[in-house]
């Protein structure tokens, strides 16, 4: 009986090994928004994901810059780990303080690019780090691509 119980992780490990871990798809940026124009400016914007996965993942880390025009204006990352069910869609809220050195290229042609629909010059990349019982895998992702 204790020899069964001692292989129990062996084969789950094993098994899990079977599964293969699909990288979450980011489905578009929406609601982006400059607030506070003054001196404490902030970009806020909703990053939509989607977990293609039959099980359910977690989002252990996410690095991610912003590109106005193919420079970047600012990069965040995920504050604490989230939860992705099952074929899950969800909008991960994001709110970016770009650095002194970049509020230049805000200017009024950056922000008249920001809120464009067709905008190809506004773009998000980054890398998403997802975590799955004790297996973890990173993933570069751009949008649009």
């Amino acid at each position: 009986m204790i020899k069964k119980i001692l292989w129990l992780p062996v084969v789950a490990v094993c098994m899990s090994g079977c599964v293969s871990l699909k990288m979450p798809e980011v489905t578009g940026v929406s609601n982006l928004r400059l607030t506070d124009l003054s001196k404490d400016m902030s970009i806020q914007f909703d990053l939509g994901l989607k977990n293609p996965n039959s099980f359910g993942v977690t989002l252990k880390s996410m690095k991610t810059e912003i590109l106005l025009a193919d420079s970047v204006v600012a990069s965040v990352g995920l504050r604490h780990k989230q939860r992705l069910a099952a074929g899950q869609k969800t909008q991960l809220p994001f709110t970016v303080k770009p650095d002194v050195l970049s509020m230049p290229k805000l200017g009024w042609l950056g922000i008249t690019q920001l809120f464009k629909k067709d905008n190809k010059k506004f773009a998000v990349k980054g890398e998403i780090k997802v975590r799955k019982f004790i297996f973890s895998k990173k993933y570069k992702f751009s949008y649009p691509k």
